[in-house]
C-alpha cells in the first residue's frame, strides 16, 4: 500500500479505535500550550511499519492514559521534509530557510512529535537548522533502543540456485562480473513492465550534485556521468559496469527500491565492485512490495520492517561498516552504518513549562522498546496482515496488544506526580518513607541525612502500572550519608564502621577492634584482653596487651620467635592467655611484651616496651621479672633494670658503694674524712674509757629512799628521753612512705634506736656485710670487755678504785638505758620483709636475701646474742627483783642493781621489767608480722597496755617524769592512729583491718560486760563480807600507826624519805583522814559531816550525825 493509504486510513481509524477499557474520555482530554495556545498535541509519522507502530503505542498511551488531545498530523516517507515539518517550517519542500519559512513570528507550530526518525539521514540537516538557529532548532529527545540498518537483500531462491554452482550470493565479492554471470539465476530487466518503474530523468537522488561530483572518485569507474547526469538505458534502468552493453541487458540482474531509498549507497556498490546489476525504481510504494513477489530481483530492503519477512531474504554483506564521516561526505561503498533511531520534539513543546506540556515531553522521552520487542511486533504486524489483510486496524491492534502484553515496562513510561527527582524520595501523606503502592504515595520529599536517593519502580496496588521514581533509603551499615539530598551513600573508611541502618557518620573502631577494610557493619575483636591502642586501628598487629598486662613469650606450649634472649628461663611459665597481668612491682604500659625485655643490661634502651619496675622497686637483667621491694624511690628509681639510686648498689639496691656507708633511712652517704682517719678510733678508745670512769665516779651514791635532787631528776628525765626517742626510732622505722615533712622531722630517730650503725664501721676499712654486721652485734660484748679491763685496771692502780659493784651496776645501766636499741639489734637479722616475687630481706639490710648463705651464715650467732641479751638480760632481771625484798638492804646489792631502782617508786621496784617487755614487744614487731596493718596495730595496742600501765601503777619517784612519760608516750600513741593514713593498704589489708576492727569491738564489748558483771558481783553478801574484813584489817594497821604517829620530828623524816611521788599519794590520804576524822577543811576536797568521827563531843550530846549543807 501506498504510503498515502497508511496516512487516510490512519486519518479515517484514529479516531474510532480504543485500546484500553479505562481509557481517558476524549471529552476529559486536555490540551498542550504553545506559545500562549491551547492545542492537541499533534504527531508525525513517517511511513514505515515500525514507526507506524511506535507512533501508535504513542497515540495510545499519550490520549487513553494522560488524557491529552492528539492531532495526526500525516505521515511522510522522506526524513528530511520531516524534519522541517517538525521544525516549525511553513514549506517543507523548501530548499532554503527563506523559502521553507521556519518558525516565524506568530507562526504556531502544530507538529510537536515524531517518532523513530533515523539519525543518519539526519545529521546533515540538524548540522544545517544549528547553523541557521540552534536556539529553534527541533530537540532530539530519545535515542530508541532499537536501531535501524538498510541493506541489497536476495531471497532463497536465487541463493540456493548459485550455491548449487558454488557461488555465496549474500557474499559481495561474489557479485563481480569478471567472475561469473549472475543473470542465470534472476529474472530480467525486461521482464518487468517498464510502467511499473520510475523514470531515471524524475528520480530527484540522481540529481544530487554531492553525488554526481564524487562519482567518479568514490567508485573509480568513467562513463555512468555524462554532461552531469547518470546515462540509463530506456530512461528506467541505470546499467551497471558489468552488463552496460545496451545491447544485451538481459545479463543485468534488476534491483529494486523506490522513492531513492538507499540510491547513493545502492549505485556506489554496484559501480565499485564490478556488478552486473541494474538499478531501478517502483514507482509506487505497492509496486515496489509487488515485484519482488512477481519476479527474482535484488531488492532495498531495512530493518525493522515486516514487508518481506515470509520472503525470508538475506542481506549482500559489503566491507564496513563506513563510518559517518565517509558517509557524510558521500563515500558510501562500504556497508550501510546501523543508524540510531530517535524520537524528536518541536522546541516550543519542550520550552513551556505548562503541566500538560511537561506530562507529553516525558511521556514522549520515556517511550522506548528493544530490537526483540521491536522484531516480534513486526511478525504480528504481519501475521495479521496475512489474516486479515492490510489495514491500519493491524498496526493500531498490534501497538495495543504491546501496551497490554509489556504494561510492566509500559505503566513505568507514563508520568506521574510521584515521579521524584534525585536527591528526593516518595513519602506518605504522614511523611513516611516506607512507600510501597502508588496509592500510598503522597508527595516527593528531599531525602535526610542518613538516606540516599534510590531509583526503584513504584507499583501500584493492583500491580497492572508502574512508576519510575526515587525513594529515600536508609544507608546500609557500613555505610553513611552525613549531607541531605545524596544519591549515594559514603562508603565507611577502614578504620570505621557503622552498625545500624541510616547511619549519617561512621563510628571509629573502638579501643579493643579493628577493620582494615572498607564498609564495615562492625569492627573485629580483638582476642580477649588484647586492646588497640587507639581507637580507629586497621590490623589485627594493632592488637596489644592492655595496660596492667603482658604480652607472654611463651604461649601454649610454644616461645614466640620474636623472643630472642638465649637464657629463656627470665620470661614467665607457659600460659594459654594472650595477656598475663603484670607480675606485681612492675609497670605494664600499654602494648607491654616479655619479647622487649633487653638479654643484658647493654641491651637496655628507653623504646623497649617491657614490663618496668615501679618507682620503690628493683629488678636486675639476669631475672627482670623477679621484682625486690626499697624503701623509697630515691633508692629504687624503677623504670629500668638494675637501676639505683645515687651510690646504691645489688640486689633491691641495699648495699653502698665502697667509700659510703649505709644511713639508717637506706640512703647511701660518703663517708666524711673523720671516719676514714684513724683519728675517730683513736679517740674513741681513749674518750670511752675516761667518760666511763667519770660515769662509774658520779655513781658511786646509794640508792637512799629519797632521790630528790636535781642530778638523779634529770637522769631520770635523760632515761624516759632516751627510751621515747628508741621508741621513736623503732616507730618510724617501721612507718611507711610519710609526707617529707613529717620524714625530715623524724629522719634522725632511727639513728637512736640502731646505736651501732652510727659507728660506720664500713668507713673504716672495707670489709665485707658479714663482717660488718658481726661486729655491730657483739657491740655489747665489747662494752663488757672494756668494763672488765677498767675494772682490772683499777685493780692494778689503787689509786683508780672503781667499786665492782658500781662497775656492774654502771655496765647494767647502760645495757638498761638502750635496752631497746639492743633488742632490736639483736632481732635484725630476723626483722625481715616480702618482695613482690615472695623472697624476703632484711628490713635494714634490703640486700641480703634470706634464703640466701649468707643469711644462713650469720643465723646461729644472732641467736646465741638473742639469747644472751634478751633472755639473759630478762633472767638477770628477774633475778635481781627476786631478791630485792630481801637484799635491797644490802648497800652493795643496791649499787650492783642501782639502775633497777634509781627512779621508780619502791612499790613499783619492779617496774624496768615493762621497759624490757616493751622493747621485745617494738623489735618483734617486724619479726612477726610483714603487713603494715598488722603491724600497726601491733604497736598501737603495745603503746596503750603501756599508756595504761603507767596511769594504773604510777611507777616513777618524780612527778615530772610521771608528766614527761605520759606526754610522750601519748605523742606515741598518736603516731601510731595517724600511721593508716600513710600505708597504702591493699584488698587483702582492707580486710585484715575489718577483721581486727571487729575483733577490738569484741574485746570492748567484753570488758564493758565484765565490768557490769563486776559491781552486780559486789552486791552479793559473800563480797561485802570480805570487803568488810578487808576494811577491819586495814583499820586495825592505821590505828597501829597512829599510835605511835605523835611525834612530828619522826613523822617528818619519814616524809623526807619518801618519793616525790608516794610524798603527794600520803599528802592525799592525811587530808583524807583529816576531814573524816577530824571533820577539817581542806581546800578542793567536800566535806559531808559538820564533824568529824573523832570529834571530843560525845555522840549523844551532839546527837546523830548529819549531812553537811551544801
Amino acid at each position: 500500500m501506498a504510503p498515502g493509504f497508511v496516512f487516510l486510513s490512519s486519518l479515517a481509524t484514529a479516531a474510532a479505535l480504543t485500546c484500553l477499557p479505562d481509557a481517558v474520555p476524549e471529552s476529559q482530554r486536555k490540551n498542550v500550550t504553545i506559545q500562549g495556545v491551547s492545542m492537541p498535541l499533534g504527531y508525525h509519522s513517517l511511513s514505515w511499519e515500525s514507526a507506524l507502530i511506535l507512533k501508535d503505542i504513542w497515540v495510545i498511551l499519550m490520549t487513553e492514559v494522560l488524557g491529552i488531545n492528539a492531532k495526526d498530523m500525516g505521515v511522510s516517507s522522506n526524513a528530511a521534509q520531516a524534519w522541517w515539518l517538525i521544525g516549525g517550517c511553513e514549506n517543507k519542500l523548501g530548499n532554503t530557510f527563506e523559502e521553507r519559512q521556519c518558525m516565524q513570528p506568530g507562526f504556531i507550530p502544530e507538529c510537536h512529535v515524531i517518532m523513530e526518525m533515523w539519525k543518519n539521514p539526519l545529521t546533515g540537516l540538524i548540522k544545517e537548522y544549528d547553523t541557521w538557529n540552534a536556539d529553534l532548532a527541533p530537540v532530539v529527545a530519545k535515542e530508541l533502543s532499537y536501531a535501524g540498518s538498510e541493506f541489497l537483500s536476495v531471497f532463497p531462491k536465487a541463493i540456493d540456485l548459485a550455491a548449487q554452482d558454488g557461488i555465496a550470493l549474500n557474499f559481495y565479492q561474489s557479485w563481480n562480473a569478471s567472475w561469473s554471470n549472475m543473470s542465470r539465476y534472476f529474472s530480467r530487466i525486461t521482464d518487468i513492465d517498464f510502467a511499473e518503474l520510475a523514470n531515471c530523468s524524475a528520480m530527484y537522488k540522481l540529481k544530487v550534485t554531492s553525488f554526481l561530483d564524487t562519482f567518479e572518485e568514490v567508485t573509480g569507474y568513467q562513463g555512468a556521468v555524462v554532461n552531469g547526469e547518470f546515462v540509463c538505458w530506456q530512461d528506467k534502468w541505470l546499467l551497471g559496469p558489468g552488463c552496460r552493453d545496451p545491447d544485451r541487458p538481459e545479463l543485468c540482474v534488476p534491483f529494486i527500491t523506490a522513492f531513492g531509498w538507499l540510491a547513493e549507497s545502492s549505485i556506489q556498490k554496484i559501480f565499485a565492485y564490478n556488478t552486473a546489476m541494474a538499478y531501478g525504481e517502483a514507482n509506487t510504494w505497492g509496486l515496489y512490495l509487488d515485484i519482488p513477489r512477481r519476479h527474482d530481483v535484488v531488492v532495498y530492503w531495512w530493518s525493522p520492517d515486516s514487508n518481506f519477512k515470509d520472503m525470508n531474504p538475506s542481506k549482500v554483506i559489503f566491507p564496513g561498516p563506513s563510518n559517518s564521516v565517509a558517509w557524510g561526505n558521500m563515500q558510501r561503498t562500504a556497508q550501510y552504518p546501523e543508524s540510531t533511531l530517535v524520537t524528536v520534539l518541536n522546541r516550543a513543546l519542550v520550552e513551556n513549562s505548562d503541566e500538560w506540556n511537561a506530562k507529553a515531553v516525558k511521556l514522549s522521552k520515556r517511550i522506548d522498546i528493544t530490537n526483540p520487542e521491536m522484531d516480534a511486533a513486526m511478525l504480528g504486524l504481519y501475521e495479521k496482515t496475512v489474516a486479515n489483510g492490510w489495514s491500519y486496524t493491524n498496526f493500531f491492534n498490534e501497538a495495543c496488544e504491546f501496551i497490554k502484553d509489556n504494561w510492566g515496562k509500559v505503566s513505568a513510561w507514563i508520568p506521574s506526580d510521584v515521579e521524584c527527582a534525585p536527591g528526593t524520595g516518595v513519602s506518605t501523606a504522614s511523611g513516611g518513607r516506607d512507600v510501597r503502592t502508588l496509592e500510598e504515595a503522597a508527595s516527593c520529599n528531599w531525602c535526610p541525612p542518613g538516606r540516599y536517593s534510590e531509583a526503584f519502580t513504584l507499583p501500584n496496588a493492583a500491580g497492572t502500572r508502574f512508576v519510575s521514581t526515587y525513594r529515600c533509603s536508609q544507608c546500609a551499615p557500613g555505610q553513611k550519608q552525613p549531607v541531605g539530598g545524596s544519591t549515594s551513600c559514603e562508603t565507611c573508611s577502614a578504620g570505621s564502621f557503622s552498625s545500624q541502618p541510616g547511619a549519617t557518620a561512621c563510628a571509629l573502631c573502638r579501643i579493643g577492634s579493628y577493620m582494615g577494610s572498607r564498609g564495615a557493619a562492625e569492627c573485629q575483636s580483638c582476642r580477649l584482653p588484647m586492646v588497640t591502642g587507639q581507637e580507629g586501628s586497621l590490623f589485627v598487629e594493632q592488637c596489644q596487651c592492655p595496660r596492667g598486662t603482658v604480652r607472654p613469650c611463651r604461649y601454649r606450649g610454644t616461645m614466640r620467635s620474636e623472643c630472642r634472649c638465649n637464657n629463656t628461663e627470665i620470661y614467665q611459665p607457659n600460659t594459654g592467655a594472650a595477656c598475663i597481668p603484670c607480675p606485681a612491682g612492675l609497670i605494664c604500659e600499654l602494648a607491654a611484651d616479655e619479647k622487649d625485655l633487653p638479654c643484658t643490661a647493654a641491651m637496655e634502651a628507653p623504646e623497649l616496651n617491657y614490663p618496668r619496675p615501679m618507682p620503690e622497686h628493683y629488678t636486675s637483667a639476669e631475672n627482670p621479672l623477679s621484682v625486690y621491694k626499697c624503701k623509697d624511690s630515691w633508692i629504687c628509681p624503677g623504670n629500668a633494670l638494675g637501676k639505683c639510686g645515687p651510690h646504691a648498689t645489688g640486689t633491691a639496691c641495699g648495699f653502698c658503694e665502697d667509700g659510703y656507708y649505709r644511713e639508717v633511712s637506706g640512703h647511701c652517704s660518703q663517708c666524711s674524712a673523720a671516719f676514714r682517719l684513724p683519728l675517730f678510733p683513736v679517740l674513741l678508745m681513749l674518750g670511752g674509757p675516761v667518760a666511763l670512769v667519770v660515769m662509774m665516779k658520779l655513781g658511786t651514791k646509794d640508792v637512799l629512799k629519797s632521790q630528790r635532787s636535781i642530778f638523779n631528776e634529770m637522769l631520770g628525765i635523760g632515761y624516759v628521753t632516751l627510751i621515747f626517742m628508741q621508741t621513736l626510732g623503732t616507730n618510724v622505722g617501721i612507718l611507711p612512705t610519710a609526707p617529707a615533712a613529717v620524714s625530715d622531722m623524724l629522719s634522725w630517730t632511727p639513728a637512736v634506736s640502731d646505736i651501732a650503725s652510727q659507728f660506720r664501721l664500713q668507713c673504716f676499712v672495707s670489709m665485707s656485710f658479714g663482717v660488718e654486721f658481726a661486729l655491730k652485734l657483739l657491740a655489747p660484748f665489747y662494752g663488757g670487755v672494756v668494763f672488765l679491763l677498767l675494772y682490772i685496771l683499777s685493780r692494778c692502780i689503787p689509786r683508780l678504785h672503781l667499786d665492782k659493784d658500781v662497775i656492774i651496776g654502771t655496765y647494767g645501766g647502760l645495757l638498761n638505758a638502750f635496752v631497746i636499741s639492743i633488742v632490736n639489734l639483736s632481732l635484725t637479722l630476723f626483722q625481715t620483709y616480702q618482695h613482690p616475687n615472695g623472697l624476703w630481706s632484711m628490713i635494714s639490710a634490703p640486700g641480703v636475701i634470706t634464703s640466701s648463705d649468707l643469711w644462713h651464715s650469720l643465723v646461729g650467732g644472732t641467736v646465741f646474742c638473742v639469747m644472751v641479751y634478751c633472755i639473759g638480760g630478762v633472767v638477770a632481771t628477774i633475778y635481781a627483783l627476786c631478791m630485792a625484798p630481801t637484799h635491797f638492804k644490802d648497800p652493795g646489792f643496791r649499787k650492783r642493781w642501782k639502775f633497777l631502782f634509781l627512779q621508780v617508786r619502791p612499790s613499783a621496784y619492779w617496774w624496768i621489767t615493762c621497759s624490757i617487755v616493751k622493747a621485745l614487744f617494738l623489735s618483734l614487731t617486724t619479726v612477726i608480722f610483714d603487713s603494715a596493718v598488722a603491724q600497726t596495730v601491733w604497736l598501737g595496742t603495745g603503746l596503750v597496755l603501756y599508756f595504761l600501765s603507767v596511769f594504773w601503777f604510777l611507777p616513777w619517784r618524780a612527778s615530772s617524769l610521771l608528766f614527761l612519760d605520759v606526754s610522750l608516750h601519748y605523742v606515741l600513741t598518736v603516731l601510731c592512729l595517724v600511721m593508716p593514713f600513710f600505708i597504702p593498704a591493699s584488698a587483702t589489708e582492707l580486710l585484715d583491718v575489718v577483721a581486727i576492727f571487729i575483733v577490738v569491738c569484741f574485746v570492748g564489748v567484753t570488758f564493758s560486760i565484765g565490768c557490769v558483771l563486776g559491781i552486780v558481783r559486789t552486791q552479793s553478801p559473800n563480797v561485802q563480807r570480805k570487803w568488810r574484813l578487808s576494811y577491819e584489817k586495814s583499820a586495825r594497821q592505821l590505828v597501829e600507826v597512829f599510835q605511835v604517829m605523835d611525834d612530828p620530828v619522826v613523822l617528818s623524816k619519814v616524809l623526807q624519805g619518801l618519793s616525790d611521788v608516794d610524798f603527794r599519794l600520803s599528802i592525799d590520804v592525811m587530808k583524807v583522814l583529816s576531814v573524816e576524822l577530824l571533820g577539817n577543811k581542806e581546800t578542793g576536797r567536800l566535806i559531808w559531816r559538820q564533824h568529824g568521827r573523832m570529834s571530843f563531843n560525845k555522840q549523844q550530846e551532839r546527837g546523830p550525825d548529819k549531812p553537811e549543807n551544801f
